[in-house]
């Protein structure tokens, strides 16, 4: 069918404002970028769709942040992360996970601690703001960003601009290249959280959460439950509460309106029979409810931006150097099946774990000798947030320079907020020099984020 157009009538902007770096997307590497930009003495304006900042964190509800740390025990990660977990350690709303650092944070109580940190960097605000169209008089080089919000459409102007809204908008709008899914262009499937309070600790005997859920079709189509279903304790709800990421909404396009509307929808349904079922046959949810589901679902992929390098993989796993490294991490390569409910964990240290769709779940080596992986982190260079096409738009966060396994890895949310940093602190190194975030020297930019906080030895 042939699609409809209107020609709308020309009209004037306004310039609703002006900053060094225009940051779009409040999610953690937003917020990383922001601050960071700001500690470097640029104005900042962050625009963000949301009424509060942290992205999947806080309208997603996944409150657990992985380590800092190598798999040795040494720090790698810093900078504004620490700041944010000072402020919720203050706050008594930080629980610690593992002994290698991961914690799971209130992310209620996470909405006010990142107002406090990016407004006393001097971060100006605009929530409830889209990013809908770029001003462009040459190619790869933009002048504006169009944004609607209450107020209307207008402007804002800025020297660099950095693309942290997860889909990549900004860069999309502005005609940069990208990539969507493996081989066959199949994404990973998007997931839907949900808080549940009023737990008992019954020690009644009954299935675990997983075998109840499999053990019936869902009531409501008839097809197998398509998740494996994981649990952190919750953290508003102290100990009578869990977060559960209960539902995953399979052969969904995020980037496209009514798919990611029907995977809200889906989502729900799903949740709502868990809720009904794990009430009916587990007696410790004997009188859970549902106190809070994620205001949108958790996106893991969708358009990955071609940058000045693409990190692969085989990158990661062999721990290989790059003179421009600017992140550093851990987390293994998280691969949630396109079309199922399979899930593959390809860990730093050589371990390979994989839930198939069946239902049965496989432990061994990916390592051709099947020893164990010597390396005890990865690195992630600099020119991953360098979309080729583009003079003055960045890129961080999940939308970054990748092959679709290594976005597996790179877009945990410790990650997203540290590529933010270093894509703040670049886009704050151009517009004082005038020129290219791709010009600015590496050695200054890793030398300014040791400055704010991120340990040394590049």
């Amino acid at each position: 069918m042939n699609k409809e157009f209107y020609n709308e009538p020309t009209r004037l902007t306004p310039v609703s404002g002006e900053a060094d770096v225009v940051v779009l997307g409040g999610g953690p590497a937003g917020i990383g970028a922001a601050i960071a930009a700001a500690r470097q003495g640029a104005s900042v304006i962050l625009v963000e769709k949301n009424g509060y900042m942290g992205g999947a964190c806080t309208a997603g509800q996944v409150g657990i942040w992985h380590t800092l740390s190598s798999l040795d025990g040494k720090k790698i990660i810093g900078g504004v992360v620490d700041d944010m977990l000072l402020g919720m350690t203050r706050r008594n709303a930080i629980y610690q996970l593992t002994d290698r650092g991961d914690v799971v944070l209130d992310t209620e109580v996470l909405k006010i601690v990142l107002d406090d940190l990016a407004l006393s960097a001097g971060v100006r605000l605009l929530y409830h703001t889209y990013v809908t169209g770029v001003i462009s008089e040459n190619p790869g080089h933009i002048q504006a960003v169009i944004v609607e919000n209450k107020s209307g459409r207008s402007a804002v102007k800025g020297r660099v601009f950095i693309d942290c809204t997860g889909d990549g908008d900004l860069a999309w709008h502005a005609g940069a290249r990208f990539e969507k899914g493996n081989n066959d262009g199949q994404m990973q499937s998007p997931g839907l959280c949900m808080h549940i309070a009023n737990l008992n600790n019954s020690k009644e005997d009954g299935p675990t959460i997983q075998d109840a859920l499999d053990s019936e079709p869902m009531d409501y189509n008839g097809k197998p439950y398509p998740a494996y279903l994981w649990t952190v304790p919750d953290v508003t709800m102290r100990k009578t509460g869990i977060m559960l990421a209960a539902a995953r909404i399979t052969g969904t396009d995020c980037t496209d309106a009514e798919s990611l509307s029907n995977a809200e929808v889906e989502g729900r349904r799903q949740i709502d029979w868990v809720l009904r079922t794990l009430t009916k046959q587990v007696p410790s949810f004997k009188n859970a409810g549902i106190s809070s589901i994620a205001a949108e679902v958790g996106v893991r992929e969708t358009r990955r931006f071609l940058g000045k390098y693409m990190l692969t993989a085989e990158d990661l796993l062999s721990g290989k150097s790059f003179p421009d490294t600017v992140g550093r991490g851990t987390y293994p390569i998280d691969i949630h099946s396109p079309s199922g409910r399979g899930i593959s964990f390809k860990c730093l240290d050589g371990t390979l774990i994989e839930h198939n769709e069946n239902g049965n779940v496989t432990r061994g080596m990916w390592t051709k000798d099947g020893k164990k992986n010597p390396v005890q982190y990865y690195q992630i260079p600099y020119r991953v947030l360098l979309p080729s096409s583009m003079q003055n738009v960045m890129v961080a966060g999940r939308c970054i320079s990748v092959t679709h396994e290594a976005l597996g890895a790179t877009r945990v949310m410790v990650n997203c907020m540290q590529l933010g940093q270093a894509a703040g602190v670049g886009a704050a190194l151009a517009s004082s020099q005038g020129i290219c975030p791709a010009d600015v020297s590496i050695k200054e930019l890793q030398d300014r984020l040791v400055s704010l906080g991120m340990p040394s030895g590049w």
